[in-house]
């Protein structure tokens, strides 16, 4: 398929986590840039009240070790005099401030930290909702070469992941604007004591992050990769109870799901280390470098500010540097960790939304229904399935189509339903090509209810199974109940503990397989389209149960034309007209009398 084909050609992977994030902040709407900016304005307000405590514990400090030094100052003088304050009273108003400042920058903080987590987990509901969207709204083409594992994969932990990213990039741009207010304001305190102190903490975090990146990088490639595999075995095991319990084979798949699972959690135990370790690290030197600290600056002779001032400025600074670059880094760990996330969700939402996708009118199928020339190979088979075949079906015929597996009953109805587009060929429907209008294959495709030989069935009532995908408080119950009546469900429905509102279990699995089968007929004619297709619907079924079914399907309205497929020549012989398939082609065109 093209629409796959181009998609791989882009190699995301070369490009940084940082660029992949700009690419997509491009999906985010208009209102969750404008709640990004103010994030980033909080942020810089949180910047100002650091700066703001730093530069008010300087002078309350030397109060407290040195009044009449501080009052040599001539900013603190000046301001002294102009506002008549009282020299003894100057503790005090300092204190207070320093109070009022730090409840300031305490709360701004807090608003900025709740606002950052709120924008994210919406940002991260808009992303998976389109990713969701963009994945169901891809041609049926597109899900039979897919891996559904990959895809609910993604939709789940690669979302997670983005979101950890995204909250991540803000977390991080919070710390390193606090951390550059911080550097300022130390800077105008002492100039070689500040760079000399940023210096020792940015080389030891660049040297960690050197050697931990493409450790980092390589456990996200793997962990994206292989979930989807893990969450096959489980979908496998759980799917496969019934076949598992009889075989005795729980051990195998234990063993399958724990040596993938044990490698994906190897993996995140050493990204978490990686992340949190340096810490400890810093900390060390961080003792370190207030000790010697303290030896340099009793070593200078300041004239404005005594030494344990400063020395209390500086330690209050390191005590607010330190867990702020400890955040950028944990930060940029988790970018680089989660990139191979951004990349999978990056290829969903950069996939096109076909026009047309859904209409609410329905083609009249009032004459006939023709395969004109009809080519047609699979995607990963050069070989072709269908090599110019004809079929012309009449409104009101019930058609059966037989062959053996992998003769193209299945493929060629995908044609007909509209659901496959054939290399060659057209397909018209009263004389309508619907190839040269998707409008009209659209609304073609709203014309037809398929059963199939597995019907899905959600955890639900009948009702919301019957009118499958409709909001509940738009179903019609009248016709739910005549559409029960007609597959000649309704009277088990209504001897339920609790009639139509009654709970089928997932899968349905609390009735039995012709239930299942009556319920998808029931679901078919609910949607009341002039078109229904039976694809191998009865193939599970017993002889006796299956003769039921059909027995309901062959007494259904003769205004509607069915087709039927099937493995049995016995299923399909009360059809008005019988095709065989055999690769591809049509071998034999029978009527009943001929068999």
């Amino acid at each position: 398929m093209n629409l796959i084909k181009d998609f791989k050609k882009k190699d995301l992977s070369l490009l940084t986590s940082f660029e992949l994030l700009w690419k997509l902040s491009k999906f985010f709407s208009r209102r969750r840039k404008k709640q990004l900016m103010i994030s980033f304005f909080s942020v810089i307000l949180a910047g100002i009240a650091e700066i703001s405590s730093l530069s008010i514990a300087l002078p309350f400090i030397t109060i407290l070790t040195d009044k009449e030094r501080i009052l040599k100052v001539s900013f603190i003088s000046n301001l002294v005099k102009s506002f008549n304050i009282d020299p003894s009273q100057l503790l005090s108003i300092v204190f207070v401030l320093l109070i009022i400042v730090v409840v300031l920058s305490t709360i701004i903080r807090l608003f900025n930290l709740w606002l950052i987590h709120k924008v994210v987990q919406a940002i991260g509901n808009d992303l998976s909702t389109e990713a969701f969207k963009r994945t169901l709204y891809q041609p049926y083409e597109f899900h039979l070469q897919s891996d559904t594992s990959k895809n609910i994969s993604s939709l789940e932990r690669s979302i997670d992941g983005v979101i950890v990213a995204i909250e991540s990039s803000l977390l991080a741009f919070t710390g390193v604007f606090v951390i550059a207010c911080i550097i300022i304001t130390l800077l105008k305190i002492d100039y070689i004591v500040t760079v000399s102190i940023f210096t020792v903490f940015l080389l030891a975090y660049l040297l960690i992050s050197k050697y931990s990146k493409n450790l980092l990088i390589g456990n996200s490639k793997y962990t994206v990769a292989n979930q989807p595999q893990k969450l096959k075995v489980v979908q496998e095991g759980i799917g496969g109870i019934r076949e598992i319990i009889l075989d005795n084979t729980q051990d195998y798949f234990v063993k399958l799901f724990s040596n993938i699972d044990r490698d994906i959690k190897k993996r995140v135990a050493q990204n978490i280390f990686v992340a949190s370790s340096p810490r400890y690290l810093i900390e060390s030197i961080c003792v370190i470098l207030i000790c010697s600290l303290a030896y340099i600056i009793y070593s200078k002779d300041y004239s404005n500010f005594n030494s344990i001032a400063i020395l209390g400025t500086f330690a209050l600074g390191a005590q607010k540097l330190l867990p702020n670059m400890q955040t950028a880094y944990r930060c940029w760990i988790s970018i680089n960790n989660k990139k191979y996330e951004i990349i999978d969700i990056l290829k969903i939402l950069n996939l096109d939304i076909p026009k047309a996708i859904k209409s609410k009118k329905n083609i009249e199928f009032t004459s006939k229904l023709c395969l004109q020339n009809i080519s047609f190979s699979h995607y990963n088979s050069e070989k072709k399935l269908f090599n110019n075949l004809n079929l012309s079906i009449k409104a009101g015929e019930i058609l059966g189509i037989i062959g053996s597996t992998g003769s193209g009953k299945s493929t060629l109805v995908d044609v007909v339903m509209g659901l496959i587009k054939p290399q060659k060929g057209e397909l018209l429907v009263d004389d309508i090509n619907l190839y040269k209008n998707k409008h009209d294959l659209s609304c073609w495709r709203s014309s037809i209810s398929h059963v199939p030989q597995n019907i899905f069935l959600t955890d639900r009532s009948f009702i919301e199974n019957i009118a499958f995908g409709i909001p509940r408080n738009e179903v019609d119950l009248n016709l739910v109940r005549a559409a029960a009546k007609k597959a000649c469900i309704d009277e088990f429905i209504s001897s339920t503990k609790n009639g139509y509102e009654t709970f089928i279990g997932e899968r349905g699995i609390r009735i039995s397989g012709g239930q299942r089968q009556r319920i998808g007929i029931a679901r078919a004619l609910y949607k009341k389209t002039k078109l229904l297709i039976f694809d191998e619907a009865t193939s599970s079924l017993d002889n006796d149960t299956e003769d039921q079914v059909m027995e309901t399907i062959y007494d259904l309205d003769k205004n509607l034309t069915i087709i039927i497929i099937a493995h049995r020549l016995r299923t399909v012989r009360q059809c008005d007209r019988i095709l065989k398939l055999k690769n591809g082609t049509i071998i034999e065109n029978l009527l009943p009398k001929d068999i």
